[in-house]
């Protein structure tokens, strides 16, 4: 893969990135994305759970976590690049992911994601074919 695809690529997942050949961050990561759920995207379902999958380039290093925080507050701290979260109220939010080591900065952090909790509602009953 050239730079230059390289570059398209990581954008369009949302990562933040360096290009290859050019120095990375101090944690030496190139590039942190919230892959899933997608920026926008509407998740269905009644009980809250959100699946958060987190692309990390290169791969985590031992002892490295994903701080996950949601609407800005923190709700995971991790080993594991996929996450499940529960209890998410309907209506709209952000995620980010974060790259944290021994110390108290983040080495590397994600774009804001934005997704929509779509829960049913009594108010609002499914619509029936006539």
């Amino acid at each position: 893969m050239n730079r230059y695809t390289w570059l398209l690529a990581a954008a369009l997942a949302g990562a933040v990135v360096s290009p290859p050949g050019l120095a990375q961050a101090a944690g030496g990561y190139a590039s942190v994305a919230i892959v899933q759920p997608a920026n926008e995207e509407t998740v269905h379902d009644n009980q809250g759970n959100v699946v958060v999958q987190v692309a990390v380039s290169p791969t985590l290093a031992p002892g490295d976590r994903i701080v996950l925080l949601l609407d800005g507050r923190q709700v995971s701290r991790q080993p594991g690049t996929t996450l499940a979260l529960s209890g998410v109220e309907r209506g709209t939010h952000t995620l980010q992911a974060q790259v944290v080591g021994a110390g108290v900065a983040p080495l590397a952090a994600s774009q804001l994601v934005t997704f929509h909790m779509w829960q049913a509602s009594r108010l609002f009953p499914s619509r029936k074919a006539h």
